[in-house]
């Protein structure tokens, strides 16, 4: 199996819970670098999306580094995702409105816990570095980087201007 298969197989894995420990275990016992994407973004991100945190584990367990970049967020390392899907899962655990969910809800938040453990530990025995992530964006950098895009466009500044409005006083 050439790269590009291994790597195509992985991305069908990781969305896959129920089998993909067993074959991200088969590519990597295959010698398949499970770090190697030929993609911008990593299948580990596809698998925090989809919020199947046993398979980042898995893949982590695998040696798959936690410096991976994620194009879709910000250029969002692993542990930065990681971080943001824990706070997303910690404030669905206490909502009212999910409580045929909430089993559900802290099997994700537990996996997630597992995987940032993981990370914390490999930076503690010095096995890996701390991954430094830029701070995230704000809704008024957001609004400001709008701001600069479209404001050359013809007819857009009232509209921009009362978005930017609007978002700015949100943040």
């Amino acid at each position: 199996m050439n790269s590009k298969e291994a790597f195509e197989k992985l991305q069908i894995a990781v969305q896959n819970p129920q089998l993909s420990p067993r074959q991200i275990a088969n590519l990597a016992s295959a010698g398949f670098d499970l770090n190697d994407s030929p993609q911008p973004q990593h299948p580990i991100f596809i698998a925090i999306a989809c919020h199947h945190f046993n398979i980042v584990n898995v893949l982590i367990d695998h040696g798959v580094r936690f410096d991976h970049r994620d194009p879709r967020h910000h250029n969002a390392s692993v542990i930065q995702r990681l971080r943001s899907q824990r706070d997303f899962l910690e404030g669905f655990v206490e909502s009212p409105d999910h409580k045929e969910s909430r089993a559900i809800i802290k099997r994700r938040l537990k996996a997630t816990q597992q995987a940032i453990e993981n990370y914390n530990h490999l930076v503690a025995v010095g096995k890996i570095e701390q991954i430094e992530d830029a701070p995230e964006q704000t809704n008024a950098d957001l609004a400001d980087q709008l701001e600069e895009k479209l404001k050359d466009i013809p007819g857009m500044g009232d509209a921009l201007q009362a978005l930017l409005t609007k978002l700015q006083s949100k943040s």
